[in-house]
């Protein structure tokens, strides 16, 4: 693979907010990173030792970027690799999923490098997934010039998920997960502007996901990133869950049970017996999202479990709670 850089009027809502998107592909990067990796750069993937633990440095990038404080960033990952070169060699991948056209990326990127490269003195591998709709904005290198000698000449790899549209066939056959989380992505930018379109395409790919030779624990992770990139308006929202959950029944599936259970980020709870009030989740979400930026799919479902007194002693724990697991795991 090369580099690339019933009739009703329904009013579409905004585009989906960059938190919920943020945080499905926080959610998918957590569980498959090395998966990403084989999709995108195959080449890296097999250079890595796989059988040595790799090790996300999140709380060490937050913090170097914080002082770097320039622009608004999507996602992004430092992760800690070893090479299998029989050396030990030991690399950084920063990889970052830029979800909008931004004049200053590249120069930022090289800001992050800098700093990266002074704190831990390491080979540093800088990776771009670009999830944006315009096909002219390229980035693949920041270059300063001063009196026509070049000074920088800093590159990094980029992949364009424009350059994916057409090839649905190929991807629905896929058995790596970044195929689907990229027709969903797809999906999401192609039907912007049209909710019935984007309703259809939703509940197209959702039953073709059922149907692929995925594990169950996968699908309703694939399931999950869906429903936070594809956002539909309230009324087809309730109607995309009825649709599917009359499909799983005529087919024997179960997965939209769980799927139910975990439920949507913005506080949908048809089908949801446990009778959670909305706000209360909705408030406990946003503090353990703004406290650990990342809430697995699995502390998700406990939320949407979870009784009122749950959430209340939940919340309490939160101000001297160091990890998620000193919440949820007590």
């Amino acid at each position: 693979m090369s580099l690339l850089e019933t009739e009703t009027t329904i009013e579409i809502e905004a585009d989906q907010p960059s938190s919920e998107t943020d945080t499905g592909w926080k959610s998918v990067l957590d569980a498959y990173f090395p998966r990403l990796l084989e999709f995108f750069y195959p080449y890296l993937h097999e250079k890595i030792d796989w059988a040595q633990d790799y090790q996300f440095l999140d709380k060490e990038l937050q913090a170097i970027t914080r002082e770097a404080a320039v622009g608004k960033r999507c996602v992004d990952k430092l992760v800690r690799v070893n090479s299998c070169d029989g050396q030990q060699t030991v690399v950084l991948l920063h990889l970052e999923i830029q979800g909008q056209r931004q004049s200053h990326f590249a120069q930022r990127l090289f800001d992050y490098y800098c700093l990266l490269h002074l704190r831990y003195k390491l080979p540093i591998i800088v990776l771009a997934i670009l999830t944006d709709d315009s096909p002219s904005w390229r980035p693949t290198r920041y270059e300063s010039v001063v009196w026509g000698r070049p000074i920088i000449n800093f590159c990094f790899y980029a992949h364009k998920l424009l350059d994916y549209q057409n090839r649905e066939r190929s991807l629905e056959n896929s058995d790596n997960p970044f195929a689907w989380v990229v027709l969903a992505q797809l999906a999401a930018m192609q039907t912007k502007q049209d909710p019935k379109d984007r309703f259809q395409k939703k509940f197209s790919l959702v039953r073709r996901l059922y149907e692929h030779n995925f594990s169950r624990d996968m699908v309703i992770d694939l399931l999950i990133f869906i429903d936070w990139v594809i956002t539909l308006p309230k009324p087809l929202e309730i109607r995309y869950n009825q649709e599917i959950q009359q499909f799983e029944e005529e087919h024997g599936m179960t997965y939209i049970t769980s799927f139910e259970r975990i439920g949507r980020q913005q506080g949908l709870q048809e089908g949801i017996q446990q009778g959670i009030q909305q706000g209360e989740y909705a408030i406990l979400q946003h503090q353990l999202q703004r406290k650990f930026r990342h809430v697995p799919p699995r502390y998700l479902a406990m939320l949407l479990k979870a009784d009122s007194e749950t959430l209340l002693r939940w919340s309490e724990m939160i101000l001297e709670a160091k990890s998620l697991a000193d919440i949820f795991e007590e």
